[in-house]
């Protein structure tokens, strides 16, 4: 009998069940893996995952001064969270969203995406809306003074985002007429607050 350093030889019955234990295990592994796949597959066909992009769509209602809802192409609906523009909170939030309402419900839109996130933690397709080809509502909601342009995040907009609310704000539109409007968003609090500190220089002696 070969030397097996003290362990039992394993029995026919012993070896094929271990033979049967790691066929079933392989084959947990594979079905984990085809369930894995075909849900990124089926995530990525939600509409928001790009699939959207260039396509005519209703607004159906207004869910804040920032956000709507769309008719898809499925028959379903969905939600829009506009990249780079915030509205304000209250007492401005109302008229935001009457501003919003009255430019986009019962209308055509077609979203844009920029970076590499569709959609936002909870759920909303994060995009640029058009209306036509020059007009975009998120830049249309700044410059009227009824959006904060959102510092936190860059879009190919960018730079003109900025102008865009320099110009609102000099020109006194919307939440910019009495001057700040307060409640500021914390974010561009800390934002102003970066910008009026003054940068220290160094110099190498």
């Amino acid at each position: 009998m070969a030397d097996l350093g003290g362990r039992t030889p394993r029995t026919p019955q012993q070896a094929a069940l271990r033979r049967h234990r790691m066929w079933q295990i392989a084959g947990i592994a594979l079905l984990v893996a085809i369930a894995a796949t075909s849900y990124l597959s089926h995530r990525n066909r939600l509409p928001g995952a790009r699939a959207l992009a260039g396509e005519r769509m209703m607004v159906t209602g207004i869910l804040s001064g920032d956000a709507f809802t769309i008719h898809t192409a499925d028959g379903g609906s969905d939600a829009v969270q506009l990249l780079g523009a915030i509205a304000p909170e209250p007492p401005h939030a109302a008229e935001s969203q009457r501003y919003l309402a009255d430019r986009v419900i019962g209308r055509e839109v077609v979203l844009q995406f920029d970076g590499t996130q569709s959609r936002t933690s909870d759920g909303r397709i994060l995009a640029l809306a058009y209306l036509t080809e020059s007009e975009c509502i998120n830049l249309a909601l700044v410059r009227d003074g009824h959006a904060f342009v959102d510092r936190r995040v860059q879009t190919y907009l960018q730079s003109q985002f900025a102008q865009t609310e320099a110009e609102a704000r000099k020109r006194a539109r919307g939440m910019w007429k009495d001057g700040d409007p307060d409640p500021m968003p914390a974010w561009r609090r800390e934002w102003l607050g970066a910008l009026k500190r003054p940068t220290t220089v160094e110099s190498n002696r």
